[in-house]
């Protein structure tokens, strides 16, 4: 069954539930997150994704669609996907690595729940380029322990990232397991693919 709205987070250690208490997400079991610039914040400190997280900062919106009048990323993405980025609509997306949003912005427009995750700052740019849209939520989390249950999605996107990280195959198998039975787990390792 399809949900209704987009998946809540859950606490990346426990599984518990999180729940919104002014500027910090708080589980039952004594944990919380902070919300900055209304993101959920799952990682601190500094990482390897810092000088993706600058780049997209300073170059916001530079691979958008619909700034630049193109199809290069609607392209890509259908491509990846094997069928039109509209046949997502109303299924539960993750998209990791999201980076400034070149997908992110598609996957929304086309009515997917789309959960965005970034390892870097880039997230406050995707919150930038994307606003606020009911079926649209993204935070600052590692994928290793992402902010979801196992198994939420329907479909789990990585395009571009995995050959940054530290372990692809870790990554691999993270991604994976985001995945519903039945799901899809779409990846590319090649800024071409």
């Amino acid at each position: 069954m399809v949900p209704l709205k987009v998946l809540p987070f859950v606490c990346p250690l426990t599984g518990a539930p999180l729940q919104r208490q002014g500027d910090r997400l708080v589980s039952g079991k004594g944990a919380e997150y902070p919300v900055v610039n209304e993101i959920p914040r799952f990682v601190s400190g500094s990482n390897y994704a810092d000088a993706f997280g600058l780049q997209w900062t300073v170059h916001t919106k530079t691979q958008l669609d619909s700034v630049s009048g193109t199809r290069i990323s609607r392209d890509r993405l259908n491509r990846c996907l094997g069928k039109n980025v509209e046949t997502l609509l109303g299924h539960t997306v993750c998209e990791v690595g999201c980076g400034a949003g070149r997908f992110t912005e598609l996957m929304v427009e086309a009515g997917a729940f789309t959960h965005a995750l970034d390892l870097s700052i880039a997230v406050d740019a995707n919150r930038r380029n994307i606003g606020y849209r009911s079926n649209y939520v993204v935070a600052q989390a590692d994928l290793r322990k992402p902010p979801f249950l196992p198994g939420s999605f329907e479909f789990v996107l990585a395009l571009g990232m995995i050959q940054h990280t530290p372990s692809p195959e870790e990554t691999i198998k993270a991604l994976y397991e985001l995945v519903q039975p039945g799901g899809c787990l779409c990846w590319t390792t090649t800024l071409g693919a």
